[in-house]
């Protein structure tokens, strides 16, 4: 079981640098997603992972084996890395079966029917191995990408916005399929993905990119819990991002005051969730000015001193003009000195 390691990873695009100084761990049997904007890096770094662009700087390790540097660079053909790309790139005048075996040609015939048949089977596409690709579902079609790309057993699998193509009720079928699949196979295991709640549900492991640079990565609990800046905090859901003042261990806001003994008096930015912000009768009064039907609850938008915030509730209790006393979860908000 070997570890695929980045280190200082950068990628420049003659004055733009792609991804900068970028380090991180994929682990075998764990899934970690790659979770950033469009032009955050994220894409970059599965091609470069790939093998398929060069590293300007920095090292790309598995193992003890050097795969990328500045002066050296491992073809893609060698690395044991797998790569499925967002249109799945199936062979359409082979059928399942042959685009399952297609990387197993050093194999006897029937040792790789064999092998790709069990490797169908796995995702529930057994009795479809003598259809062509055409023939299949996009959740098909997807899973069989997915088993042509294990089926050489590698060591890396990367997986380049793999749903972007399904509807909800598809997505949910293949990844029943897949994940079980996958973390079976021992792969490290990389999904390249903008969807929060796709990557949230998903992955062991987070990456989160802004602007080719790692701002966070940790467990998915660990990053949503403890974010390290507000910028990280809002590329995992909706965040407000209130101003506050500490003045001996104590934050002042326009919802009310916060513990923050592990403050330096000054300005801070508070992190706020809609679930960190609760109704409560000993709280500040807030003005509803916006009220949406959510399907396991309401979202409220509140007002108080000009800001606006948040309030997410299971049951609907006030109407748009309405007044409520709201107060912030200290245990669910977090405090940042704030940015010059």
């Amino acid at each position: 079981m070997t570890d695929l390691v980045l280190e200082g990873v950068t990628r420049r695009y003659g004055a733009k640098a792609a991804v900068e100084g970028v380090g991180f761990t994929l682990r075998p049997g764990r899934i970690t997603a790659l979770l950033g904007p469009s032009g955050s890096g994220k894409t970059t770094l599965m091609r470069l992972i790939a093998g398929l662009e060069a590293v300007g700087a920095g090292t790309i390790r598995l193992g003890d084996e050097i795969l990328s540097s500045a002066d050296l660079h491992t073809p893609p053909e060698t690395r044991g890395v797998g790569l499925v790309f967002q249109d799945y790139a199936l062979f359409p005048h082979l059928s399942v079966l042959d685009n399952v075996a297609f990387g197993l040609g050093g194999m006897a015939r029937k040792a790789r029917d064999a092998k790709a048949l069990a490797l169908l089977d796995q995702v529930g596409l057994a009795d479809r191995a003598r259809n062509w690709p055409h023939d299949l579902s996009g959740g098909e079609q997807q899973r069989v990408a997915l088993m042509r790309a294990m089926a050489r057993e590698p060591k890396v699998l990367l997986l380049d916005e793999p749903f972007s193509g399904l509807d909800r009720h598809l997505k949910g079928a293949v990844r029943d399929f897949l994940f079980p699949a996958l973390r079976v196979s021992g792969a490290a295991v990389a999904i390249v993905t903008h969807d929060v709640d796709e990557a949230l549900l998903l992955a062991d492991d987070l990456v989160l990119l802004h602007q080719g640079r790692v701002l966070q990565s940790g467990t998915p609990v660990d990053c949503y819990r403890e974010p390290v800046s507000p910028e990280a905090a809002r590329l995992l859901g909706e965040v407000t991002v209130l101003s506050g003042r500490v003045e001996e261990g104590v934050a002042t806001t326009a919802f009310g005051i916060l513990p923050a003994t592990d403050q330096v008096d000054g300005e801070v930015e508070i992190v706020v969730r809609p679930e960190s912000v609760r109704l409560d009768r000993a709280g500040v009064l807030a003005k509803v000015v916006g009220v949406r039907f959510a399907g396991q609850g309401f979202d409220y938008r509140l007002e108080r001193e000009g800001r606006t915030l948040s309030l997410r509730a299971e049951e609907g209790r006030a109407d748009v003009g309405d007044t409520v006393t709201v107060s912030l979860d200290p245990a669910a908000v977090r405090l940042f000195p704030k940015s010059r």
